[in-house]
């Protein structure tokens, strides 16, 4: 016994030797890495993105760090553990060995680390956080309480944004910095239009100052006239909105009648770009997801970010033919993404005429957006409509500027054209940051701005000095790098409670999932990332808004033991197709109220119809974290079986080849100890084993001609719900409990929600109303129909509607007689549902009541 468990210290001393040097060498790639591939960002912008939503982050940078940081570390400690072993074996002293290598390793890990603070300049960074300036208070110009008056003809607004795009690009002839000028069309543009340059007509272009450096803060910058603070930035990760009280130029174009919309080829949700736009215009957002959502492109494609700029424009000139066709003004506004670092998307379009890639891709780019300018002027709504182009932010490409002299002012790029402005002062080039933006894009519109400043920008068609022009841009970085408790309270609206959650570094997280006992259509709330001021917290609480900002229902979330807040809600209050904004609250000891979290989604078709359509059951597990799926199939699962969820279910980490494998069974889970088998419809295949967390589990499928079974059972507790077909349980390894047990008959005529099982009749006859459901023999397997029942509800019940059952005749219709006293006629709702003998709801039906006999 001894010898053994002499033995079984050695090998956790050698795992746990290898564990220890894999982290301190990829803690020490990472940083040289961080700092060979982003050599020109601030660690404000780091905090910023650490802190901020990162879904939909380039699959190119994740695999760089991959590739060259973690997989590395783990290669050269595998080495270092083999010839530990041999050292050992040879019997020479292993401690010293060890010794020796921790020593080495940790030197290097301290000097990258004290390379990394002085580079990005970190001590500066915690020590301006400390520091308040109040240089902002006086310099503010708040938009909400300036004049500004739009001409009588409303002009449109076509704002791009282009990534990384600067005048720099052009030759030295026009203003640039090149040899060879690699955005020829786009110089053109600047050249024949405004670009705020004096009258030589060189090109002149917008500086950034601290906080407007990355992609968020340049269109925070250019949309609202301020940069992303220090440490507000930080704080925006764990606000419910973003920058509360600023009035951007979204607020301004919505209160006048404008209809917004944002067009981008990633996902929206990095970075909080769907939160801001959102919050201040509500914007319609057209983004990768969007794209896949709406069939633009296919559910598998993801090129660069998501999908490359050639298709943006195309998308870009139908959403704009689509907003012009309305009668109020509109605002779209694009986002490119080819000419992100590290050397850009070269797409099909790209030319070969340059040395370098980027170069290539930005001279693509150039002619894409100059043949896309071609394109808007060759339109009717072109007469009344502004387009501003401008570059987000410098270019974070490692090494493409260079060669640029020192003493060159690096400038993004800027051209307005068709503007409604004309300059006070068309002699001397302004010199401008893109706070200015903000302001200046209003007045090429036409509208006239009280005193000519808005936030911290001006007016650029004015005389009025800018920032820039007063300051100087070192002055401008050191103050706006600093604390600022205006920036707190009035933009940000960080209180001291908020402060405290952010000290304590919480990353707030939010999991939404039907459940498990989903017979009356619940959905499962579950906040975490509070546990660090949990001894202030009083109480834990959600609001739910619909769209127009109605408050629909209020509810306190339970503590559970795992220092999680929990609701459940009921899903058939919701509307389907309807946007619902679910605010959290945190209150303290002395019940003052805080924000901590916002979320929005449209709960009637995510969830109640989830457990009827596989495919957005399988795309809501790929947005639930910190779960392992368990699936099983009984008799087959694949006669019904589409590609896209034979997609879904690989993405989910299942590998199995479903298609073709008829009258087949399956077991499997996603779990680290993967393990999946398939068989036929004579076997029985199964295996088991431990979670993590040290949960048991077991897997059984059962062939059509064996015993035509399944079995899913965790901690020796059966969760399958055994119905044909694939059966799926779902473990929250957080919670260390089950939270959802559903099953799809993909072999059969299985319905999804977006089959109609036949005619919902609704008719009135005095004061009863009768509901009849038809035609469900003909559409779907009725001996799976466990139970038909309905919800009818007016605008004062809705928040207790009155449940009934639908009783069946011979042929399978469905059908209830319901007293309608005393209800309000011009805002009866019936919702109907049909339930499978496994207890799911498999259809979900809501109507307005007919009038009709």
């Amino acid at each position: 016994m001894e010898k053994y468990k002499c033995k079984a210290h050695i090998i956790s001393t050698h795992i746990l030797c290898f564990f220890l040097v894999t982290v301190l060498l990829t803690l020490t790639l990472t940083l040289f890495w961080t700092m060979r591939i982003w050599k020109t960002i601030t660690f404000s912008e780091i905090a910023y993105y650490l802190t901020s939503n990162i879904e939909g982050t380039n699959s190119d940078v994740i695999n760089s760090f991959f590739m060259q940081n973690l997989l590395p570390s783990v290669i050269i400690a595998a080495v270092w553990a083999i010839l530990r072993i041999v050292w050992i074996r040879y019997g020479h002293n292993a401690k010293l060995f060890t010794a020796a290598t921790f020593v080495l390793v940790s030197v290097l890990f301290v000097c990258s680390l004290i390379i990394f603070t002085i580079k990005y300049r970190v001590i500066d960074y915690i020590k301006n956080c400390g520091e308040n300036s109040d240089f902002v208070e006086q310099v503010y110009v708040d938009p909400e309480q300036t004049i500004i008056t739009f001409p009588e003809k409303k002009r449109n607004i076509i704002y791009i944004f282009l990534e990384s795009m600067e005048m720099t690009y052009a030759d030295q002839n026009d203003g640039g910095a090149f040899e060879s000028n690699c955005i020829p069309g786009l110089t053109a543009l600047a050249e024949s239009n405004e670009c705020f340059s004096d009258s030589n007509e060189s090109l002149n272009g917008a500086s950034t100052v601290y906080g407007c450096t990355y992609t968020m803060g340049g269109m925070v910058a250019q949309t609202s006239g301020l940069p992303i603070f220090s440490g507000v930035g930080n704080a925006m990760g764990t606000k419910t909105e973003f920058y509360p009280g600023v009035t951007a130029i979204g607020d301004i174009l919505e209160d006048n009648g404008y209809n917004q919309e944002l067009m981008i080829g990633s996902p929206a949700e990095f970075g909080g770009r769907n939160q801001y736009f959102k919050e201040h215009g509500n914007y319609k957002i057209f983004d990768y997801d969007y794209a896949i959502a709406n069939g633009y492109i296919p559910e598998d494609y993801s090129v660069w970010w998501g999908y490359e700029d050639a298709k943006l424009f195309c998308f870009a000139k139908e959403e704009i033919t689509n907003l012009a066709s309305e009668d109020e003004p509109f605002n779209f506004t694009m986002l490119t993404a080819d000419t992100h670092f590290e050397d850009g998307y070269c797409c099909e379009l790209c030319q070969d005429e340059f040395d370098s890639q980027y170069a290539n891709v930005m001279a693509c780019s150039s002619q894409q957006v100059c043949e896309f300018v071609t394109w808007i002027k060759e339109q009717s709504f072109y007469e009344d409509t502004t387009v501003v182009i401008c570059g987000d932010h410098l270019t974070m490409d490692s090494d493409f500027c260079d060669d640029v002299d020192s003493d060159y002012q690096r400038r993004t790029y800027v051209s307005i054209i068709n503007s409604a402005a004309d300059l006070e002062d068309d002699d001397n080039a302004r010199q401008y940051t893109t706070l200015d933006m903000f302001p200046t894009t209003l007045a090429a519109m036409g509208c006239d701005i009280d005193g000519n400043r808005l936030a911290l920008g001006v007016n650029l068609y004015s005389s009025s000095p800018t920032l820039l022009e007063q300051y100087g841009i070192n002055y401008l970085n050191e103050e706006l790098s600093k604390s600022s408790e205006f920036v707190n309270e009035n933009i940000a609206s960080i209180d001291s409670f908020d402060t405290d959650i952010i000290a304590a570094g919480n990353l707030l997280n939010l999991v939404i999932s039907p459940s498990i006992y989903n017979s009356d259509g619940k959905v499962e709330l579950s906040l975490s990332g509070l546990e660090n001021i949990e001894s202030a917290i009083q109480c834990v609480y959600v609001e739910i808004y619909d769209e127009n900002g109605n408050l629909v229902d209020t509810m306190e979330m339970e503590r559970y033991p795992d220092l999680t807040y929990n609701a459940l809600i009921d899903s058939y209050k919701y509307r389907d197709s309807e946007d619902y904004i679910m605010r959290f609250f945190v209150t303290d000891e002395s019940d003052e109220k805080h924000f901590v979290y916002s979320y929005t989604c449209r709960l009637g078709n995510d969830f109640c119809c989830c457990h009827s359509d596989i495919n957005a059951y399988l795309r809501l597990l790929r947005q639930t974290k910190d779960i392992v799926i368990f699936g099983a199939v009984k008799d087959d699962a694949a006669v019904s079986l589409g590609t896209s969820t034979i997609n879904y279910m690989h993405l989910l980490g299942f590998k199995a080849k479903f298609a073709g494998s008829y009258r087949s069974v399956w077991v499997g889970t996603n779990c680290n100890q993967y393990s999946e088998q398939i068989g036929t419809a004579e076997e029985c295949v199964s295996f088991g084993g431990h979670l993590e967390d040290g949960t048991k589990y077991s897997l059984v499928s059962s062939g059509y001609d064996r015993d035509n079974y399944c079995s899913i059972a965790i901690d020796g507790v059966e969760y399958a719900v055994c119905e044909r077909g694939i059966n799926l349980v779902i473990y929250d390894t957080r919670k260390g409990r089950v939270v959802d047990s559903v099953a799809f008959d993909t072999y059969g005529s299985y319905m999804t929600c977006d089959e109609q099982p036949g005619y919902l009749i609704n008719s009135i006859h005095g004061e009863t109303i009768d509901i009849c459901l038809t035609d469900l023999k003909r559409n779907m397997n009725v001996s799976n129909i466990s139970e038909v029942y309905a919800y009818i509800w007016d605008k004062d019940t809705e928040g207790c509607p009155t449940k009934v059952s639908l009783s069946v005749d011979s042929n399978f219709n469905f059908m209830y007689t319901c007293s309608i006293v005393d209800m309000d006629r011009q805002s009866m709702y019936i919702s109907v549902y049909i339930r499978a003998n496994g207890g799911c709801v498999i259809w979900r039906e809501i109507q307005r009541v007919n009038y009709g006999n």
